[in-house]
């Protein structure tokens, strides 16, 4: 049995989740050439109508951290176009997404109490399945408008009791009645308004759109991936038989003179050059060169 949401806890959650609506709004290309226009939260709990667009898609990821749930996006047709990596040579909008999903989860964080972390991207059966609730809290969703068209969608299922609470405010009341939104007037939608592009077009304008945030923004996945940094003063090759007669004394030779720059390598590929410095009686490189992807140095160290 589900129950609809008071307003008050409806506009707790709605700055938060309006500026994760905002977020997924920066990745969209817009047609009208003016800002997406974020609505309100929508109870869905009950019923994901409001959500829904017609003959678009929707993806879903489950997530996790300190509240677990799912996250689902629906995008319209005008924006998604070809939406299969098919035969046809369409875009396969779960991997166009990724990054995507990424960045509004870091931006529910506010709202969900901390870091959360996001699951395999699927594509749901139809945008009313992807928007029904699921048993694992209440559906809250925020609609998008491009001019007056109802372009895309942004949904979460989780606890909301155990964000704002069963008891509200005067300050939670007292925000019911200052509405954030300024797209009162997307009920004057029609239903069979369609975008001017053709589904072609208009899916690789939004592909072309995503790659082009994704090489400005900082790839935030990586920050915690540890990689191994290798300072290297020369080579050498030596026999078998050199390398057993070695002892403490003995003296090998590397390919490198007296003075010269110093190697780094990251997993073993030639990133810097520099010089060695002694800090607080431990060695370290200050680099005095970068060594750009296509330099021949680089690739020839790699090996």
């Amino acid at each position: 049995m589900t129950t609809e949401l008071e307003p008050w806890k409806l506009a707790k959650v709605r700055d938060d989740l309006c500026a994760a609506a905002d977020e997924l709004a920066s990745w969209l290309p817009s047609e009208s050439g003016t800002p997406f226009r974020v609505s309100d939260p929508i109870d869905a709990t009950t019923s994901s109508e409001q959500l829904v667009l017609e003959d678009g898609i929707c993806l879903v990821t489950p997530f996790g951290g300190r509240l677990s749930g799912r996250i689902a996006i629906g995008l319209g047709p005008g924006l998604v176009g070809r939406a299969s990596g098919g035969e046809d040579g369409g875009l396969d909008p779960v991997a166009v997404f990724e990054p995507i999903f990424q960045s509004v989860s870091e931006s529910l964080g506010a709202l969900l109490g901390g870091p959360i972390r996001i699951s395999e991207i699927t594509l749901a059966a139809s945008q009313s399945e992807g928007f029904a609730w699921s048993g694992n809290g209440s559906v809250v969703g925020v609609t998008l408008y491009d001019g007056a068209n109802h372009v895309a969608t942004l949904a979460i299922e989780f606890q909301i009791a155990l964000i704002v609470g069963e008891n509200p405010t005067a300050e939670d009341l007292a925000r019911v009645e200052t509405p954030r939104s300024t797209s009162d007037d997307s009920d004057d939608v029609s239903e069979g308004e369609e975008s001017d592009l053709t589904p072609t077009a208009a899916f690789e304008s939004f592909a072309m759109n995503t790659l082009v945030h994704s090489v400005s923004r900082p790839l935030d996945l990586l920050h915690d991936v540890e990689l191994a940094v290798t300072a290297e003063l020369g080579r050498t090759r030596m026999s078998v038989r050199d390398l057993l007669s070695l002892a403490p004394g003995s003296v090998v030779e590397l390919d490198r003179a007296a003075g010269s720059p110093i190697d780094v390598l990251v997993n073993g590929t030639l990133i810097a050059r520099g010089e060695v410095v002694v800090i607080d009686e431990e060695f370290g490189i200050r680099v005095t060169e970068i060594i750009s992807a296509d330099n021949p140095a680089a690739k020839k160290l790699s090996h």
